[in-house]
């Protein structure tokens, strides 16, 4: 037993991994508490070889359970924990409860517990008094009790306990330790007791791993449970020597085969178990404590049941893949199945199997919609139909193309129908690349959404792995799983509210789900767990659909996540825990069943109609699909099948299982069907209190079409009731209904005044709907401000709110109820809410900016001599310009795969750029630079993508080796994007940063990469998600950022007016956004030479920093934004022509924004160059200025300009021969001449003035020589 399956964390503050016994098996309640002893992980490592003996246990630290009513349910209570006592009430349940004839078992440092309660202190027969440690063996004292028949003890290191208090009334010890060596003074050791009815057995033994770990101390704790639980009139022990488990269980039977997988390198090597009947299953599954688990059907009426759903009749549907995982078939060739299964005579078994459709080719995933059967079959979604009532389908369409099917277990499942009348789905890391409509995608790993007839398509939320699992909230929240330890996830903010915001979209950080589970270990019944990786955790964790029934205990509704674990034969249960305005995996939920039957292998679980939770059992012994097993590293050789499955003989085709799980006290299930013509059914349906039922009857309603039933909608939607945990599904789904139906764009005044009332109900879950289904008009935006709901009591509210008004009309009022909302603690330290703020204020940021302006808000300006952005870069030449033939300094050439050309080729953005180009194969490489980094430091880079028929895997990119960050990909032709991708260090001092062609596969075509930029950024107050939305001037920045794509450029100028007369840093921080903004933008007609001028008059008033980005705003306007219209200049020698040429690049990557292209300047703000006495006399005058800067007022070419700041400093961002290049190009250019500048006279110059720190002045210029 001395595996890493017995390394499992299980916590619990409630009875979170209670599991039923059969009418032959011990239930046993294990207290344990926070203490040292650490209890839960003791109850972890026993809890397998007890099962394999017949004894369920259940774990709890919660004082509570110590009632009457909840003892009676278990046959023993174990005690191992250091508790002080307990009230009289529990004490009399549990002497009570012994004397009934029930066990008692305090294990080791129990005999320390409960000093306020003499009674039960008599009850264990002694007390802990003191102890030391060491190895020894506990002697046996009575070999002929029942329970040491057969048991020598053994050897550990323990600690060795002295007791007092002994109580050796009808006590009878069974073991002894020697308090010396060769003496004879014997410790009592382990012991038993009666009292009344019942039995007490206690063991000091159990310090730590040392002993929990032993095989013997198991069979100990199993002889005792199995002793105590006697007193109830059950058998004693008859087979003493052997396992304790049900004599007539059938025996697990074992063969040796060669392709059985040991990637754990075990000692003897894993055997294969053969397949057990239903029934015989059945013996070794164990459910939650308090539930039953019905077989519902097996094979061969059900055969590799691998997805299913209902439809309105209650009627099971299951998809069958007997072709999975290597058989790939033309369309209609394959050999799977959609399968009717019906219960006709209401005994609870499905007795009734129908073929739907046949010759399908490994289907993953089905769901109900648009009057027939939507279903997930890479690379297609396919819909089907029965138009006449026979149960079969007449109707076979593609819907959708583009999954790929390259790796059968990472395609497209998990279909969902939505809260929203959408489709939602997961896929894995083989992904989808197509077009949908007249948009090309491509994703993997993650979630998804379409509409019903699959013409829309949208990625939600990127998942680190192989993604197996999608759970929706009876609120419309969005949890998965995936693949290799990543079991519970939560998208709080989906991406297309990022990809609908510019300076959010594309940002890889903001698009991954959130990681929220707590426990690395899983919890199975059986240590033969096969595992390639992620040893001991969920290594293929799927499902995760949520308990949306109250046929449970109320603990589970809407917060028990049910995970399928086929790896570990287990449904896993997280429970969520309310995080902020989010959500995050609270203690342990357990397992809801488990087995120890290794062919045990749940794929799927979700609630049924009648609240009961209905497991498929793909029922199989080889359940690992890749890595392919090699002789060193699996155990055998084998290959690798279509489908990225290894080969394996041992894979089963025949069986499969379905199961249901129900609570012993729910009540019946009254609603059985329903009648898509009845709408008073349908809509009374919306209110019931099971989801699956409320939203087959918004289905039903929003497909039939008719507005009939508006009305009646309206009524359900007044309901200002709330349940047990505060939600009112049926106000949900009547506004959905409504929204559906089209009654809520706006023209249903009545149904709108509904939907806008319901801002206010009761509960939070209608709350944070009722502003999701708004339509996107000025009267509702103005209604969302009246509500009140921006400052919504339950800060899940406040996330979707701030969501949701991204999509309305600009509205003054909420964009300083936003404002607001910045401003409070509560929301800046959130998780999420900073991050969600940054998407509702894009669209109302002029109401932002006034009400900042009036609170009179001031934001820091760049600090004089700091000449941004460029300062702030970590990269040194991110724009290649110095990059000769061989390649940029510093970069070096990767191939991970194919064959790959690089170069440094002319044609970037500006000048010179990198390149990486394949064909044929392709090939997956990059250009790599390793930069040095803070370990805790926040970082973003931006740079610009070009691409020209690249196709395959992902594409053009950047990505951080060895790190998750990755930002979006460009395929296909196109020309430069901006790019931007933020990340942490997490802990490196440095980053591999890739310009990478392909990634996780091999591309073909030609990408370009420029203008690369890497920016710390600031750790500011909160812990934001993605670190978005706390920084200071970050709102600013997106406002102008959006403003820029939002609104007339008239507009914008009345915005600059404002800005100018405002605070200098929110100037500064907008119009930076601003520019940015207009660097994504189509250009406009030319603005004209009077607006021209207007921007010289606000320039005059900005800071020198956003001087510059008002500069590139105004560039921008003129239309002069590609490459400056240049002559070669004066005859220059070769070497002094190279420095010319360089200088035209640097020019066009520095001063272009405020000098322009055709070097004229900008009116009021900078000088023209042309002919300048400046440029083209002493060349160390241009210098001093390009060194230090240069402020007002100075006239050029008898034109008085008299900005604080004319030139900003550049001595700490250019060196001495970037400086010479750029003013030997200025001087021989637009009809310039004047002699070039060397590198040696700007050193000169620079020594010279080394002590100087202010910009300079014409007039002291003009005194120099």
């Amino acid at each position: 037993m001395h595996t890493l399956f017995f390394f499992l964390s299980v916590a619990s503050l409630v009875m979170l991994s209670s599991f039923a016994a059969a009418a032959d098996q011990l239930s046993v309640l294990f207290l344990g508490d926070k203490g040292h002893h650490q209890p839960e992980q003791r109850f972890g490592w026993i809890k397998a070889p007890l099962a394999e003996r017949g004894i369920s246990v259940s774990y709890t630290e919660n004082l509570t359970d110590l009632s009457a009513n909840n003892l009676a349910k278990y046959d023993v209570l174990l005690v191992y924990a250091n508790i002080g006592g307990v009230s009289a009430e529990q004490e009399k349940a549990i002497l009570d409860y012994v004397a009934s004839g029930k066990g008692f078992m305090p294990v080791h440092c129990a005999s320390a517990c409960f000093g306020k309660n003499p009674e039960l202190v008599k009850l264990m027969g002694g007390r802990f008094k003191s102890h030391g440690g060491e190895v020894f063996k506990a002697l046996v004292a009575d070999r002929e009790h029942p329970a040491m028949r057969g048991f020598s003890g053994f050897d550990t290191w323990d600690e060795t306990y002295v007791h007092d208090q002994h109580n050796e009334v009808d006590r009878t010890v069974l073991m002894y330790r020697l308090l010396k060596k060769g003496g004879n003074e014997r410790e009592p050791w382990t012991w038993v007791r009666t009292h009344g009815q019942g039995r007490v057995f206690y063991t000091a033994s159990g310090h730590d791993e040392r002993t929990w770990l032993a095989p013997a101390f198991a069979d100990l704790l199993a002889r005792g449970i199995s002793w105590a639980a006697g007193g109830k009139g059950m058998p004693v022990l008859t087979d003493l020597q052997g396992p304790f488990a049900k004599t007539e269980r059938a025996p697990l039977k074992y063969e040796e085969r060669e392709t059985v997988q040991n990637y754990e390198k075990r000692t003897p090597a894993p055997q294969y178990q053969l397949p057990l009947s239903p029934t015989d299953s059945l013996d070794y599954t164990q459910v939650e404590h308090g539930f039953s688990l019905t077989l519902l059907a097996a094979e061969p009426q059900v055969v590799k049941p691998i997805a299913f759903t209902w439809d309105h009749r209650g009627r099971l549907w299951v998809a069958e893949s007997v072709d999975y995982p290597s058989k790939h078939t033309d369309l209609w060739q394959g050999s799977d199945r959609i399968k009717i299964c019906e219960d006709t005579n209401g005994d609870g078994k499905l007795d009734k199997f129908t073929i739907f459709a046949d010759k399908l080719n490994i289907p993953t995933g089905l769901v109900f919609a648009n009057g027939g059967l939507i279903v997930s079959q890479a690379p297609q979604m396919l819909f089907f139909k029965d138009t006449n009532g026979d149960d079969q389908a007449d109707v076979r369409d593609i819907i959708q193309d583009g999954w790929s099917k390259g790796d059968t277990h990472a395609g497209p499942s998990n279909l969902r129908y939505g809260l929203d009348n959408r489709i939602y789905g997961a896929v894995g890391y083989s992904g989808f690349s197509g077009k949908v409509g007249d948009k090309s995608l491509n994703f993997r790993s993650g979630l998804f959404r379409m509409n019903k007839s699959g013409d829309q398509l949208e990625f939600l939320s990127q998942y680190n792995n192989n993604t197996w699992g999608l759970g929706i909230s009876e609120t419309g929240e969005l949890f998965g799983s995936t693949a290799n330890n990543t079991q519970h996830c939560y998208t709080p903010i989906p991406i297309p509210y990022f990809d609908a915001t510019p300076g959010l979209a594309g940002n890889e950080e903001l698009r991954r789900a959130v990681r929220m589970d707590q426990q690395y270990f899983a919890n199975p019944l059986t240590d033969k767990i096969r595992q390639v990786d992620v040893f001991g955790g969920y290594t293929a964790a799927a499902g995760s659909n949520l308990y949306t029934a109250r046929a449970f205990p109320q603990r589970y509704w809407n917060a028990s996540v049910l995970l399928t674990e086929p790896t570990m034969h287990l449904v896993h249960q997280g429970l969520l825990k309310r995080d902020g305005s989010g959500w995050t995996e609270d203690v342990d939920g357990g397992n809801l069943v488990a087995s120890a039957d290794e062919w045990f292998a749940p794929v799927h679980a979700e609630v049924g109609p009648d609240g009961a939770v209905w497991i498929a059992d793909w029922y199989n012994f080889i359940i690992q699909h890749n890595p392919t097993p090699r002789k060193e590293h699996g155990g055998f050789d084998t290959k690798t099948g279509k489908g990225g499955a290894h080969e394996n003989p041992l894979r089963d085709y025949e069986h499969g299982r379905i199961y249901r799980i129900a609570w012993k006290g729910a009540k019946p299930a009254t609603r059985r069907a329903l009648d898509p013509d009845n709408t008073g059914e349908l809509v009374k349906a919306l209110a019931d209190d099971n989801q699956f039922w409320r939203l087959t009857a918004q289905r039903l309603l929003v497909e039939r079409a008719k507005n009939d039933v508006v009305p009646a909608l309206i009524a359900l939607a007044k309901d200002q009731s709330v349940d047990a945990i505060g939600l009112n599904g049926g106000v949900v789904h009547a506004l959905w209904t409504l929204h559906g139906l089209g009654a809520l764009d706006g023209r249903n005044a009545e149904a709108l005044a509904v939907a806008v009332a319901a801002l206010r109900h009761p509960s939070h879950g209608v709350r944070r709907n009722a502003v999701q289904v708004l339509p996107a008009t000025p009267a509702a935006a103005a209604a969302v401000a009246a509500s009140g709901i921006i400052n919504d009591s339950e800060l899940n509210v406040r996330l979707a709110v701030f969501l949701a008004v991204s999509k309305l009309p600009a509205n003054e009022e909420i964009g300083a109820q936003l404002f607001a909302q910045r401003q409070l603690d509560v929301v800046r330290v959130d998780k999420y809410l900073p991050t969600a703020l940054l998407v509702g204020v894009a669209a109302h940021g002029r109401g932002y900016l006034a009400a900042a302006a009036k609170a009179g808000e001031k934001l820091p300006t760049t600090a004089p001599g700091v000449a941004e952005p460029l300062s702030a870069t970590l990269l040194k030449d991110g724009g290649f310009e110095s990059a000769t033939a061989d390649g940029p300094a510093g970069w070096e050439r990767r191939t991970y795969g194919g064959t790959a050309k690089f170069a440094v080729v002319d044609g970037g953005r500006i000048g010179k750029c990198i390149q990486i180009s394949a064909t044929g194969d392709g090939a997956d490489a990059s250009f790599t630079v390793i930069v040095p980094v803070k370990p805790n430091g926040s970082y973003r880079l931006s740079g610009w993508i070009k691409t020209a028929d690249v196709k395959g895997a992902m594409g053009a990119l950047f990505n951080l080796h060895g790190h998750d960050a990755k930002s979006k990909a460009v395929k296909g032709t196109s020309d430069w994007t901006k790019i931007t991708m933020d990340f942490k260090a997490d802990g490196r001092k440095q980053i591999e940063l890739n310009c990478l062609f392909g990634g996780w596969g091999q591309a073909t075509g030609t990408a370009w990469w420029d203008d690369l930029e890497l920016e710390e950024r600031g750790n500011a107050k909160g812990s934001s998600f993605g670190g978005r939305g706390n920084e200071p001037g970050e709102i600013e920045q997106l406002i102008g950022r959006n403003l820029a794509h939002r609104i007339t450029t008239a507009d914008q100028l009345a915005t600059l007016v404002q800005l100018a007369a405002g605070d200098p840093g929110t100037a500064e921080s907008v119009i930076a956004g601003m520019a940015e903004g207009w660097g994504e933008r189509d250009l406009p007609a030319d603005i004209g030479v009077a607006e021209r001028h207007a921007l010289g008059t606000v320039a005059v008033k900005l800071t020198p920093a956003a001087q510059l980005s008002l500069g590139a705003i105004a560039n921008r306007w003129s239309g002069e934004v590609t490459k400056a219209k240049t002559t070669t200049g004066p005859a220059l020698p070769p070497e002094e022509l190279k420095r010319f040429e360089s200088g035209r690049n640097r020019y066009q990557t520095l001063c272009i924004a405020c000098h322009q292209a055709n070097g004229q300047g900008l009116p009021g703000l900078a000088p023209s160059l042309v002919k300048s006495e400046w440029v083209q006399g002493p060349a160390s005058r241009p210098v001093r200025i390009v060194l230090h800067g240069l402020q007002g007022p100075i006239t050029v070419n008898g034109t008085p300009f008299v900005s604080p700041v004319i030139m900003p400093p550049q001595k700490d961002v250019l060196d001495d021969v970037a400086i010479s290049e750029v003013l030997t190009y200025v001087r021989n250019e637009w009809g310039n001449q004047a002699p070039p500048v060397q590198p040696a006279e700007v050193k000169a110059i620079r020594d010279i003035d080394a002590a100087r720190t202010q910009p300079w002045t014409a007039e002291e210029l003009m005194k120099l020589k």
